[in-house]
């Protein structure tokens, strides 16, 4: 959870979650459960919108309840922001129909104007959003050191000539649990078929140790761009 709470306090820090250090009293919190049975935390501005949404999906061994401050960061940017437990089916390895029944779930919401959903996630949950993005539309995806060539089959490579949104890719030069490698070899793929997709590196950093101010000031400035029209 130390991760989260750097995150926090670097956008606080330099005025990215929100222009004035405000705290988070004016968000509204739920507890939601989706149809797979999935439990989780939605979080969204006050207001009945509709709003754009994010789903953020956690690392391997986090939680959605661990994630509640990104969660608030996103609601503060003006997005409904929502994580769930999803079940596993395997060491790292997670039911997809958990996420695909949580993008229905926000779909389905009055506060979530319809359609206008992005994906962001971390490790694991990077994986998995790119490759929920292969097989459902959403508006972009934020994948932040997602291995691209495993850990699950098809692998994310493989599936490649399916994603056609947006693509913000953020990794490690020094990453010892997901190879930068996998990032770069997205990226090449994704560009030779005249995608939508970036690729920024962070020399020296390894898998938790990211600079997670400027990895999530650079995430809310991706959706602004690709999620706020």
């Amino acid at each position: 959870m130390k991760r989260i709470g750097v995150i926090v306090c670097l956008l606080l820090t330099h005025g990215v979650a929100t222009r004035h250090a405000q705290d988070f009293r004016s968000v509204v919190e739920v507890d939601v459960t989706t149809s797979s049975g999935s439990r989780g935390v939605m979080v969204r501005p006050p207001g009945s919108g509709p709003f754009p949404a994010i789903l953020h999906l956690h690392g391997a061994g986090e939680t959605a309840a661990g994630e509640i401050e990104v969660l608030r960061i996103f609601a503060k940017a003006g997005y409904v922001a929502m994580d769930v437990d999803y079940r596993g089916s395997g060491p790292n390895r997670i039911d997809i129909s958990d996420i695909y029944k949580s993008i229905d779930y926000l779909n389905e919401s009055r506060f979530v104007r319809s359609g206008a959903i992005a994906l962001n996630g971390f490790s694991l949950g990077g994986r998995m959003s790119l490759r929920v993005a292969a097989s459902r539309k959403v508006v972009a995806v934020s994948a932040i050191a997602a291995r691209t060539t495993g850990g699950s089959t098809p692998t994310v490579l493989q599936e490649v000539g399916k994603l056609t949104c947006p693509i913000l890719l953020q990794h490690g030069t020094d990453d010892s649990v997901v190879p930068y490698e996998d990032a770069v070899l997205l990226d090449k793929s994704l560009k030779s078929l005249g995608r939508d997709v970036t690729l920024l590196s962070y020399p020296g950093s390894g898998h938790n140790n990211l600079p997670w101010g400027k990895v999530y000031g650079e995430v809310l400035s991706f959706f602004r761009t690709h999620l706020r029209g």
